[in-house]
């Protein structure tokens, strides 16, 4: 197996763990509402925001791997705004249609 491969594998355990870790987001989020995003759950020493960022640091540093070994190109930072402004525009739909404060 080569350093690539390893980074490659790597890649894809951390995006499933990622998306396991928004599948839990959903269940997290409904008791957000009801109790407050800092709520840490019982048997756990972090609240469900933190635990989340856990998630997402231990993606990006493999991305950051990734990036640095040349497998992928730069990502594009005029990608990333479009995909941004396309986010702020179905916020302001939802707010225009009374779903969001």
């Amino acid at each position: 197996m080569t350093k690539e491969d390893h980074l490659l594998i790597i890649l894809m355990e951390e995006c499933s763990e990622l998306a396991e870790a928004c599948n839990k987001v959903a269940i997290r989020a409904s008791k957000a509402l009801r109790f407050g995003l800092r709520e840490v759950q019982p048997e756990q020493d972090k609240a469900n925001a933190e635990r989340i960022t856990d998630e997402l640091n231990d993606l990006l540093g493999v991305i950051d791997m990734c990036l640095d070994l040349g497998l992928f190109p730069e990502l594009s930072e005029t990608a990333i705004e479009i995909k941004k402004k396309k986010v702020e525009l179905f916020l302001s739909l939802s707010a225009e249609n009374g779903r969001l404060n």
